[in-house]
Formats: C-alpha cells, structure tokens, sequence
C-alpha cells in the first residue's frame, strides 16, 4: 500500500481519537479509538516483519530483531491505556494467519475460517455488539473475506459490491446512532421505546430493556453484591418455580398461583441479564449516572459509536485497498501478458485454439483477464474475451484439464505439448535448434522428462534423452541453465 493509501486509512481515526479527546480527555471513547490506531500501527509492523522472517533464514537472532518493532509499539499501547484484548487480534490477523496460510495452504484457511467464526460467536455471546465485538468484526473477519474479492473477474467484483452493501446496511441503524451520539446526543430522546428495545435486542445488549429494577425484582436493595443476586434468585426459584406450583395446586388460589408465575418470571429475567460477564458492573454504573436519562440510551450508545468510527474507518480502509487493487490486478495481466508473447506453456485445447498465433494477436492489443487461480472459471472468462474479439473457438476438449495455463512440471506429456505449441525453450542449454526439438517432440515413441526444478540437472537428463535417440548435441554452456524458458 502507498504512503497516500496509508495516509487516507489513517485520517478516520485521527479524526476519531481528536473528536474523542475534545469532547472530554481521557473517556472510553478515546480509549477505542487510540486502540484502533495503534492496531493500525501493529498489524502494518506485523506484516513487514513477516516479510523479514520468511526471506531471512531464521534464528533466535532474526526473531528478536523481527520482534523488536511491534514489541516497542504493544509497549507503548499498554502504558497507554490500550485494550490489550482488542490489540491481540491484530497478532492473529497481520502475523499469524498470513503465515498459517503461506505454510499450509491447503488446510489452512479452513483453520482461519473456522477461528474467526468461533472468536466472532463468542464475542457475540458474552459482550453483544460491543466495542470488542466491533474490531473483531471490522479488523479481522471483513478484511479476511475480503481478501478473495479484490482482484477477480465480474463474479468476484459483484461478491464484493455485496458484501459492502451488506455490511453497510446492517451496521447502518447502530451507525446512524453513534453519530447522533457523538454529534447531537439531545436527539437521541426523542427515541421511541419500541426503537430502543429493537435496538437492545439486536444488539444483545444490557441491560434490561424496560423501565424496572432489578434488583427489586429479585427482592435486594440496589448495588447487592453477585453473591447475593445468586443466592435470592435460587430462594426465589425454589419456592415459586411453575413445577413446584403444579404440586401445590390443589390449595392455591387462582389469583396466587398468577402472582407467584411473575414473580418468578420477573426474578429469572432479571437474574439472566445480571448474570452476563460484566452485566451487572455495567448496570450499577448507568443506575448511579442516569440522572433520569433512560438506562438503554447508556447501554447503546457507547456500542453504537464503535460501530459509527470501525464503519467509517473500514469503508475508507476498503477505499484505499480499491486503488491499490487496480495496480495489483494490472501488474496480474501484464504478467500474463508477457507469458503469452514469451512463449510461456498455454493449455490450446481447453481454450479451443489450434495454434498459439490467435492468443498472441490478442494479447497484443487487447486488455487480459486476471489469472490468480487458474481455474474453470478463470478459462470460461477468457474463452469469452476471446470469442468477443473474432475469435472462433473448438468446442473444448473433454479430456483437457480446465486451466489456462498448462503446468509442465512434474508432467512429461506436458512439456511435450509445451514444445509443440511453441513454448519457450532453452535450446542453447540443450545444445540443439528449436526444429530439431520439435521433429524429437513430435514423434510420441521418443520420451521426454518431467520437470522437477527447471535447472541443470532436468537440462542433462533432457540432454541424455536427445543423445540417446541420436541426436548431435552442441556443448552446453557454463553458468545457471533451465530447460524451460523463464523471462521477466
């Protein structure tokens, strides 16, 4: 990313923590966003030292080196006040997921999904839409899903349109409030109760979302302790519990059975919500500073401002990635490019051509697909290209593997075809004009080797092959060889 991609996905949470810092010093508020800025620094370090380590051969010596950046920054982040919950997953998402994907790169994005699920759920289980939640979310998940959806065809690019379209029509509702909430927070009373309590439950929020106490539901006094809550809520289900009314049915009235129900309804709801990790603390704060302000509008609205700054940030942080895409996806099809016009192995008869010259002439003067997976749906695409530009195509050949580019290593029928359809070839190395190459190729009795490095060892066995079908050699030269041709 360039320093003006960089410099833009940083001004939201400069604006943030700024807006943060002016509307009361050191609050919650300003604690968020610092840990956002500061998880901004960390994963950008946390990637280049990644780059250092698998380039660097590694030692305990490389590993304090690597570590000493980010090291010094999670330093400063816990002096500062920063949550350090928050900032741990930046480790997963910029340090070790890059490397479990580079490591096992069958297994290991499977792994990836499956963690992100389990830490997205359990977040949202115990903390609701929480600022902890948020930067989950907007700093590990989304950016992770979006990874597939920069560079690609159609398909990917209205994947991705979807997915933000998504995002920005869930998050919308809790976004709308957090700006109310930083900008014009008098507005948020004109709230109706029915829009409070769609809000609490759709963010799991607490407390409750009515006008009752709760403690008083439970028959305590205000600020009781966990203890206490426990120890009521039990004498209150023991002796009110619809299954202990059923045997005591014969002598109760009507009317006492309905009051024992809501007591006992009206104890349990009030012991679920206190019983959530961090509830109750939570409660007896917004008990202690409502001053007659509704207790769900303090409950929310610290929740809905992550939302409002991760929302912000995260569109601007896609914004700057968009652009850095475009150079990325171009720089895809100039090296497909240079690999057509270079001679570079082609699969012909899953691209319905007989020759190599149709594909050249397109690639000179028309704009290439991008090429990341090589895959069907990658061929199909390009299939398409070609026939729009005049193009008539066979039909494909059924027992021809649905690539675009036809791998020749570890495949001697591969670097036949390789040969034949003009593939770059190091002739030189082989001591041999590229006609006589392609008379050897041609004949299917002759045996070509399956390349295992590219290198001098595949250069002499292709070499012994050639002799022993008795073919005259030239000397070959000294230095680095390679059968196949590799250009820049």
């Amino acid at each position: 990313m360039g320093w003006a991609s960089q410099l833009f996905s940083y001004l939201p949470l400069l604006l943030a923590v700024y807006s943060a810092w002016t509307s009361g010093g050191y609050t919650p508020l300003l604690q968020f966003a610092l840990t956002i800025f500061v998880g901004r620094l960390l994963s950008t370090a946390l990637s280049s030292q990644l780059q250092l380590m698998f380039m660097a051969k590694m030692s305990l010596w490389v590993l304090f080196q690597v570590s000493l950046v980010p090291g010094a920054i999670v330093l400063g982040a816990y002096f500062s006040g920063c949550s350090m919950q928050m900032l741990s997953s930046c480790l997963f998402t910029a340090f070790l997921f890059p490397a479990a994907r580079r490591k096992y790169p069958k297994g290991g994005p499977m792994a990836i999904a499956a963690f992100i699920v389990a830490s997205v759920s359990y977040a949202w289980q115990a903390f609701g839409i929480s600022p902890y939640l948020v930067f989950l979310v907007f700093m590990q998940a989304l950016p992770e899903l979006q990874r597939a959806l920069w560079i690609g065809g159609p398909t990917r690019t209205r994947a991705h349109v979807a997915l933000v379209a998504t995002v920005c029509l869930l998050a919308s509702p809790f976004a709308a409030m957090g700006g109310v909430a930083l900008y014009e927070p008098q507005l948020l009373t004109r709230l109706s109760d029915g829009q409070l309590r769609a809000l609490c439950y759709a963010s799991n929020g607490c407390p409750s979302i009515d006008h009752r106490d709760l403690y008083a539901a439970l028959g305590l006094s205000k600020y009781a302790s966990p203890h206490e809550v426990r120890k009521a809520y039990r004498k209150i289900s023991l002796e009110n519990h619809p299954d202990k009314l059923v045997q005591l049915e014969p002598t109760l009235e009507p009317e006492e059975r309905e009051a024992r129900v809501d007591a006992f309804t009206r104890a349990a709801g009030a012991y679920e919500l206190l019983s959530k990790p961090g509830a109750q603390g939570q409660y007896d704060a917004m008990m202690r500073d409502a001053r007659g302000v509704r207790p769900e509008l303090l409950d929310l609205a610290p929740r809905c401002v992550a939302v409002a700054i991760m929302l912000v940030y995260w569109l601007a942080l896609s914004a700057s990635n968009l652009r850095d895409a475009k150079g990325q996806k171009t720089q895809v099809a100039e090296r497909l490019r240079r690999h057509i016009l270079h001679k570079g192995p082609l699969n012909l008869p899953a691209l319905g051509l007989s020759s190599r010259e149709p594909i050249e002439d397109f690639a000179r003067f028309h704009e290439l697909p991008t090429v990341l997976k090589n895959d069907e749906d990658e061929l199909m695409e390009f299939r398409r290209l070609l026939k729009e530009a005049g193009n008539v195509l066979l039909p494909i050949d059924p027992t021809a593997e649905m690539t675009i580019i036809r791998s020749t290593r570890g495949d001697a029928e591969g670097l036949r075809a390789h040969v034949l359809n003009g593939g770059a070839m190091c002739c030189d190395a082989l001591g041999i004009e590229r006609k006589a190459l392609e008379k050897y190729a041609r004949d299917p009795t002759h045996e070509l080797i399956p390349i295992a490095g590219n290198d001098r060892d595949d250069v002499l066995k292709m070499r012994a092959l050639l002799e022993a079908a008795g073919l005259l050699l030239g000397p070959m030269p000294e230095g680095v060889c390679m059968l196949v041709e590799i250009k820049p």
